[in-house]
């Protein structure tokens, strides 16, 4: 996932639930972060932000000739950030 903008949000789960909200979140300035996540679950999100929410987003999907790549954790400021290697 790469962070163009960012702005506040809440994320629905696939019933229309809340599932999360970044108001809980540090304030921290995100633009132009690469993260590592988890394929996210069917999901909607509301801009509840005074900012546009752009992010690119790719999802890996199993391949059996597709090795995982060796990766390191790095902490800075407050967020993890993966580095593959």
């Amino acid at each position: 996932m790469y962070i163009i903008s960012w702005s506040d949000f809440i994320r629905y789960d696939a019933d229309g639930n809340i599932y999360a909200t970044s108001r809980n979140l540090p304030a921290t300035d995100r633009n132009g972060i690469s993260l590592w996540t988890k394929p996210l679950a069917p999901h909607s999100l509301e801009n509840v932000g005074d900012k546009m929410i752009h992010i690119i987003s790719t999802e890996l999907k199993k391949n059996p000739n597709f090795s995982v790549p060796s990766y390191q954790y790095v902490q800075k400021n407050f967020e993890s950030i993966l580095i593959l290697t």
